[in-house]
C-alpha cells in the first residue's frame, strides 16, 4: 500500500539497523500512520505489534481497516475495555483506555511483544503518559530489544524527541500529506439560543445545494448532540440521496463499520472528535465544525472524572479542518466567530494536567512505584497527587503513611475509578453487587428520570418504584423497569424514563458487575443484601459528600470543609437529617455569588460513619457565637473528618472567651451597643487629637487594638447581646483616661465654645490626621465672635472656622477670622445679600 508514511521506511529501518529502539513520527492526518506504522514496523521486528489508541471505536476500526487493507484480517485484532479481540496468532493488536498500562504493570518484560506504538500521542491521554513511561522502564531494564514508536499528527515533536534519549538513542521521521486547498468560513449562531445542530442543519442545507458531489464530516461533541443533528438533516429536504450516519462509540461495530465502507450514495457522517485524527473516512470534502468537544476533566464538585463540553483548540479546529481537503479542494464551515479563536487554547491541555490521578497512583502503588518517581514525559501537579493521595486515603485504600492496604491491592485489580471499585467490592461483600453496578453506571449515562406532567402517570410511576429509599436507588430501579419492558420507548415515555440512557446504563451496570466478579474472583457474593446496604455502598465511595440539611424548613444544608450548600428540589424528598450526595455541582451567580447544589442524595446514619470509618472520628469543644440565640455558648463537637456530625451545648464559656467573642460582633456591628453614639465617637476622635498634637500629655490614641481592649473591659461577664447592648460606651471610653488626662483633654480639647450668648455652645469637630479643630457657626454669630476667646492644645492649633449661610451651607472655611472679615467678606457679603436680602438689615453691624 502506498501511503505517504512509507516514505520514511527504508530511514527508520536503517536506525533500527544501527541500534536505534526508540522513534519519533510526525506524521499529518491522512499519511496512512495508524495502518501503515504498525505493519511496517511488524516487517522489521516480527513478534507482536501492540497499538496504542486514545479511543475504542478508532481501535475497532482501525483493526479491521488494517486486516482489509493488508490482507491481514486473521492476524490483527484489538482489546479495549470489556472486549477482547484477538487470538495467540494475532501480529498486530491495537488497544486503549488503560489496557497497555495494566499489561506492563502486570508483566513488565511483554513476552513476545517486538513493538509499541503510542498513536495520536498530541491528545495527551493520561494512559499514553503513564504506558510510555512504562514502557521505557521495561526497555531499560528487561527489555533493551523492545521498539517504543511515537505518533504525533500536531505537537512541537522536539520536547517528546529528547525525553526518549536525543540523538543518542531516538531516531525522529517526519511525512507528508498530500493537502489540497480550504475554503474556511465562519458561520456563528444567530442567538445564544440557537441549537448547535440546527446551526449545523443550515450549514449543510446550503452547500449541498452549491456541491453535487463530496461526502460531508460534520463534528458534534457527543452522541446527543449528534443524535439531533442526524435528525435535523434526516428532516431535511437538502438529505435527498445522502446516507446520513452517526459516528461515536457507544454504536454498534455494524453501524461504526457503515461510515468506512464504500457505497454509492454520497454520506454526511456525523461524528465526535474521532473523526478528528484517529481515522480517515474517504472522499470527504466538507466540513462543518461545531468548535465543541467532550473533555476529559475533574469535576471537584463530585471527585470523579468527568466528560464536560468545551470548546476544542486551534491545533484541533486545524485537525477537522484538514479532513476537506485531502482528495481535492475543500470546505471548512465554522460554527462560531473568527474573533472567538483568540480565546481558544493552542494545543490541548494533557489530560494528567487536568484528570484526577487517584487510579494511576493506586496502579502505581500496587506496583510498588510512585507517580512522580515513574518518569513521565509531564510531571503531574503536585497538589493532583496530593488530592489522589487524600482520596485513597479516605476510600481506605492508602494507609496513614500512604502505604497500599490489602483493600487497595483489591482495589487496583479493577479498571475503573477507584469510588467505584470500592462500591462494587462494598457491593459484593453487602449482597447488593447489581444495585452497586447500577448506581455506579449512573454517573456517566446522563438523566434518566425525566419529569412527567400527567399526575396519574406520576403516581403510577412512584407505585411501580416502590420504597426506594434513596434517590440513586430510585433512577437504578427505573433502569430495571425500562430493561424489564425491553427498553419500549411508549412504556418509558409513557413512565418517564430516558430509554436510550437506561439503556446505557444497564449495559454498563453489566459490564461492572462481570468486572466485579472477575476482580474478586475466589470470593463468593452475599446472598442476601444486608439492610440499608445501598446506602452503605454509596457512602463508603462518596464519604467526602457527606451533609446534613440545616432545618426541615428549608432546602439548606451544611457539607464537608464547612461548606454551605442547596439541595436540589428534586432530591428534597430524600434529604434526611444525615445524607451523602452523589452529585455536588457548583453555581455561580446571584446574590450568594458562588453555591453548591446537592443532588442524587441517599439519607444515612451517623451509625453508619462509625460503623465504617471508626478511626475518623473527632471530638473537640469550641466557644462560638450562636446567631440564633445571639449569646455566647461552649458547644461540644462531633466531627466526622472535617464535618460536624452533631453539637451539643456545655458548660457556661469561660469568660474572657466570652467577652471577646462579643466585642468582635460589636466591631463588626457598632449598633449593637446603643451608647456607642456620636458622642462617644467624637470623645474618641478628641483624644486621638490631642495623642497626635500634645504626645507630651502621655494620653494614647484610641485605635483598634485599644478600642478592642476597652470593649474587651466593658464586656466582662457577659455572654449575650442582651446583656451588653446597653452598657455606658462613653464611660468606658473616659475610663481609658486617667482623672489627670481627662482634665487635660477638657482643657486642649474642649468639646464645645460659646459663640453667641443667644445660641447653645458651637461643637468643635476635631480630625486627628489633618491636625484640625473646625467651628461651624453662622456668619451673624461670629461676626462679633473673638477667636481668640478659644484655645486648642494651648495655642498649638488655631481653629478653623466653617462660615455658613443663612440656609446652613458653608460659604467659607478661614483659619484667621480677623483676616477675613477685613479681605473676603465684602465680597461674600454682596453674594449673601442678593440671595437672603431679609437678612441684612439696615442697622445690621455686618
Amino acid at each position: 500500500m502506498n501511503t505517504p508514511v512509507f516514505e520514511i521506511e527504508k530511514s527508520l529501518y536503517a536506525a533500527a539497523d544501527a541500534g536505534k529502539r526508540r522513534f519519533v513520527v510526525s506524521a499529518p492526518t491522512g499519511s496512512g500512520k495508524s495502518t501503515g506504522l504498525p505493519v511496517m514496523l511488524l516487517r522489521k521486528f516480527g513478534g507482536r505489534v501492540l497499538v496504542l489508541q486514545p479511543r475504542r471505536v478508532a481501535a475497532r476500526m482501525l483493526a479491521r481497516s488494517v486486516g482489509a487493507l493488508f490482507d491481514m484480517r486473521d492476524e490483527v485484532g484489538w482489546h479495549v475495555r470489556f472486549e477482547k479481540r484477538y487470538g495467540e496468532n494475532s501480529k498486530i493488536v491495537f488497544l486503549t483506555e488503560g489496557i497497555l498500562a495494566r499489561m506492563l504493570l502486570s508483566d513488565p518484560s511483554l513476552e513476545g511483544v517486538s513493538a509499541v506504538v503510542f498513536d495520536e500521542f498530541h491528545e495527551r491521554n493520561i494512559y499514553a503518559d503513564i504506558s510510555l513511561a512504562l514502557a521505557l522502564r521495561a526497555q531499560r531494564g528487561l527489555r533493551p530489544d523492545l521498539a517504543i514508536a511515537v505518533c504525533s499528527a500536531s505537537m512541537d515533536s522536539s520536547a517528546l524527541f529528547e525525553y526518549l534519549g536525543g540523538d543518542s538513542e531516538c531516531a525522529a521521521f517526519s511525512c507528508s500529506s498530500r493537502m489540497f486547498g480550504l475554503d474556511i468560513s465562519y458561520a456563528p449562531p444567530r442567538s445564544r439560543d440557537s441549537a448547535v445542530w440546527d446551526c449545523a442543519r443550515e450549514q449543510f442545507e446550503r452547500l449541498a445545494r452549491s456541491s453535487d458531489s463530496g461526502n460531508f464530516l460534520i463534528f458534534m461533541p457527543g452522541a446527543y448532540e449528534i443524535s439531533r443533528t442526524v435528525g435535523c438533516i434526516l428532516r431535511s429536504p437538502a438529505s435527498k440521496g445522502f446516507d446520513v450516519l452517526a459516528l461515536h462509540g457507544d454504536l454498534p461495530p455494524g453501524e461504526q463499520d457503515k461510515v468506512l465502507a464504500p457505497g454509492t450514495r454520497r454520506k454526511v457522517i456525523v461524528s465526535t472528535n474521532v473523526a478528528e485524527t484517529s481515522l480517515t473516512i474517504e472522499g470527504v470534502r466538507f466540513v462543518i465544525d461545531s468548535g465543541l468537544a467532550r473533555v476529559a476533566r475533574y469535576d471537584p464538585a463530585r471527585g470523579v472524572n468527568t466528560l464536560l463540553v468545551e470548546r476544542v483548540s486551534l491545533a484541533s479546529a486545524a485537525q477537522r479542518a484538514g479532513r476537506a481537503g485531502r482528495t481535492a479542494p475543500g470546505t471548512v464551515v465554522r460554527l462560531w466567530r473568527q474573533s472567538d479563536e483568540a480565546s481558544f487554547e493552542r494545543f490541548t491541555a494533557s489530560e494528567i494536567s487536568r484528570l484526577d490521578l487517584s487510579q494511576i497512583v493506586l496502579w502505581l502503588k500496587a506496583s510498588g512505584m510512585s507517580a512522580d518517581g515513574v518518569g513521565l514525559f509531564e510531571p503531574p501537579p503536585a497538589e493532583s497527587l496530593d488530592r489522589a493521595a487524600r482520596t485513597l486515603a479516605n476510600l481506605g485504600a492508602l494507609d496513614a503513611m500512604s502505604r497500599i492496604t490489602p483493600l487497595g491491592r483489591k482495589m487496583a485489580a479493577f479498571p475503573t475509578q477507584p469510588r467505584y471499585a470500592r462500591m462494587l467490592i462494598e457491593g459484593m461483600r453487602r449482597g447488593c453487587l447489581r444495585e452497586a453496578a447500577l448506581i455506579a453506571s449512573l454517573s456517566d449515562c446522563g438523566r434518566i428520570k425525566l419529569p412527567i406532567e400527567n399526575a396519574f402517570a406520576a403516581a403510577a410511576r412512584d407505585e411501580l418504584v416502590g420504597d426506594a429509599a434513596s434517590e440513586p436507588e430510585e433512577i437504578a430501579r427505573l433502569c430495571e423497569l425500562a430493561r424489564e419492558n425491553s427498553f419500549d420507548e411508549k412504556f418509558c415515555r409513557e413512565f418517564g424514563i430516558h430509554s436510550a440512557n437506561a439503556r446505557k446504563a444497564c449495559r454498563a451496570a453489566a459490564d461492572l458487575e462481570r468486572l466485579a466478579l472477575r476482580a474478586c474472583r475466589g470470593e463468593a457474593p452475599a446472598r442476601e443484601p444486608e439492610p440499608d446496604a445501598a446506602a452503605k455502598c454509596v457512602l463508603c465511595a462518596f464519604s467526602e459528600h457527606v451533609g446534613a440539611r440545616l432545618n426541615k424548613g428549608t432546602l439548606a444544608c451544611a457539607l464537608a470543609a464547612g461548606a454551605k450548600g442547596e439541595i436540589c428540589r428534586e432530591s428534597r424528598m430524600y434529604a434526611d437529617d444525615l445524607f451523602v450526595a452523589l452529585d455536588l455541582q457548583e453555581r455561580r451567580g446571584g446574590a450568594q455569588g458562588v453555591s453548591i447544589m446537592a443532588s442524587m442524595i441517599t439519607p444515612i446514619k451517623a451509625e453508619y460513619l462509625r460503623e465504617m470509618f471508626p478511626g475518623d472520628f473527632s471530638s473537640d469543644t469550641v466557644v462560638r457565637f450562636d446567631e440564633r440565640q445571639k449569646r455566647v455558648a461552649c458547644v461540644e463537637l462531633v466531627k466526622f473528618r472535617d464535618f460536624t456530625v452533631s453539637e451539643n451545648a456545655s458548660a457556661e464559656p469561660p469568660k474572657d472567651a466570652a467577652a471577646r467573642i462579643l466585642v468582635e460582633k460589636i466591631l463588626e456591628n457598632p449598633a449593637i451597643l446603643k451608647s456607642f453614639d456620636d458622642s462617644a465617637k467624637a470623645f474618641m476622635e478628641r483624644v486621638n487629637f490631642v495623642a497626635a498634637v500634645c504626645p507630651e500629655s502621655g494620653i494614647a490614641p484610641i485605635d483598634a487594638p485599644a478600642l478592642r481592649e476597652i470593649f474587651l473591659q466593658m464586656c466582662w461577664g457577659s455572654n449575650s447581646i442582651s446583656q451588653v447592648k446597653n452598657l455606658d460606651a462613653l464611660s468606658a471610653l473616659r475610663d481609658w483616661l486617667s482623672p489627670e488626662q481627662q482634665a487635660f483633654l477638657k482643657y486642649a480639647a474642649p468639646k464645645s465654645v460659646e459663640i453667641s450668648p443667644r445660641r447653645r455652645p458651637a461643637a468643635i469637630r476635631y480630625d486627628a490626621s489633618a491636625r484640625r479643630a473646625v467651628i461651624s457657626a453662622s456668619f451673624k454669630d461670629l461676626f462679633s465672635f473673638n477667636p481668640k476667646s478659644v484655645s486648642i492644645c494651648g495655642g498649638k492649633i488655631a481653629p478653623t472656622f466653617e462660615i455658613l449661610a443663612p440656609n446652613g451651607r458653608p460659604v467659607q472655611t478661614t483659619s484667621n477670622l480677623e483676616e477675613f472679615w477685613k479681605t473676603s467678606w465684602a465680597e461674600i457679603r454682596k453674594e449673601l445679600k442678593a440671595r437672603y436680602p431679609k437678612h441684612f438689615k439696615p442697622d445690621s453691624p455686618y
